[in-house]
């Protein structure tokens, strides 16, 4: 596969959303909001998931000599079964799959938009973003219906920059002011178990826009980036109209197009990190209760350990969370109830499997960022990445 190839750093470079941008009343970053719904919440899960040793893809594109700027795709959510019992309704958790489509890059940027499914029928849309291999979820809503909607990702070009914005239907869920120039669009199903049951389902209507114009198109050429991984499958009824499935019959009836594999592109020079959260001179630090809370957070997501945690309040963490790159300035809302109240920010390490990646990517994350509000308990998983270091965001003086 050649799209979204993972640069050699792993990381690469943040240059991600110069903004975020409140949409239908509600402004969205990093999965929470001032008062957050239980939707956003995670849960705490039991016991950690098992090891996740499966990940497929069932993916269809369109390639451009341009840029995609819009993507746009018909489909239903499906009722799937996944099975398993623990941290179902933990987002990005255990072994779910995703109905998605992506915009992206080679060197490991991309915007994506999906349907997320876990076991006991945990089902949500999500959109968020990747940079350099690293995934940053900005949106979520918990979802009940199969109904079939239109998925569509819309780039415009503004005075401030790029502003992509994540709709479902009639509504704008989501948006974010971005710099990516992407050649290829893509649409399809993500697993993360061989055993998972996803009945043969169609996208179609499949449009996109380009160079940042308000025109839609549909699409010509369509392709597969490479043979469904198995027991996924995939079928080309035509250019406009796709099926994926997962242990379902999916009978091709237009031959794939295998891409060529791209050697990874070179990792960009890492920005310079913010130095700590919060505007003040005194070091954040550990405490019991910022321990505790870290310690949840790492039963939550199954990690193997903390690296690092410590406290500081909810508004320090905010200002902390939108200086960290000279590159990024989302605009994040508060976690917990006041700027003053506490929240934990918790360095995980493990093997996170089951979180969205680009086709190409490895999925298996091994770090992640948490932040818990101790007043609440609400969490909110803030980035995942490959890398050893977080060279964006480097643990306070403690």
């Amino acid at each position: 596969m050649h799209a979204f190839r993972r640069p050699a750093g792993l990381l690469g470079r943040l240059r991600r959303p110069a903004a975020l941008i409140s949409a239908g009343g509600l402004l969205v970053a990093g999965l929470l909001g001032g008062a957050v719904p239980p939707a956003l919440a995670a849960t705490p899960a039991r016991a950690a998931a098992p090891a996740v040793g499966f990940h497929g893809y069932s993916v269809f594109e369109i390639h451009l000599s341009g840029i995609v700027s819009s993507l746009s795709v018909t489909r239903p959510d499906e009722a799937l079964h996944i099975a398993g019992t623990t941290g179902c309704t933990v987002k990005f958790h255990g072994t779910p799959a995703y109905q998605t489509e992506w915009i992206g890059d080679e060197a490991g940027d991309w915007l994506e938009l999906g349907t997320g499914h876990q076991c006991q029928g945990y089902q949500y849309w999500y959109a968020g973003y990747g940079s350099g291999g690293a995934w940053f979820p900005q949106w979520t809503k918990v979802t009940s219906t199969e109904a079939t909607h239109r998925f569509w990702i819309h780039g415009t070009s503004t005075g401030n920059g790029k502003l992509f914005t994540f709709n479902i239907g009639a509504k704008r869920y989501a948006s974010v002011l971005d710099n990516l120039s992407s050649s290829f669009g893509q649409t399809g199903l993500e697993s993360y178990a061989s055993a998972t049951k996803v009945p043969a389902y169609s996208m179609t209507l499949l449009r996109y826009g380009n160079g940042f114009g308000a025109a839609w198109h549909p699409w010509s050429g369509t392709r597969t980036t490479a043979p469904a991984t198995s027991p996924l499958c995939e079928r080309i009824v035509s250019a406009t109209h796709v099926v994926s499935g997962e242990n379902a019959r999916c009978k091709a009836t237009a031959p794939s197009v295998a891409t060529a594999t791209l050697a990874p592109a070179p990792a960009a020079p890492a920005r310079a990190a913010a130095s700590r959260p919060g505007a003040d001179t005194r070091a954040a630090a550990s405490t019991p209760a910022s321990a505790t809370a870290c310690r949840r957070a790492a039963r939550t997501w199954g990690a193997t350990a903390v690296t690092r945690s410590y406290q500081d309040s909810a508004g320090a963490v905010r200002a902390w969370r939108q200086a960290r790159s000279s590159a990024v300035r989302p605009a994040y809302p508060l976690l917990a109830p006041n700027a003053s109240a506490p929240e934990a920010v918790c360095y995980l390490s493990g093997r996170f499997a089951g979180l969205p990646a680009a086709p190409g990517y490895v999925p298996s994350y091994r770090r992640l960022i948490v932040i818990v509000s101790e007043s609440t308990g609400a969490m909110t998983l803030d980035a995942a990445a490959h890398a050893a270091t977080w060279s964006f965001a480097p643990p306070p003086a403690s």
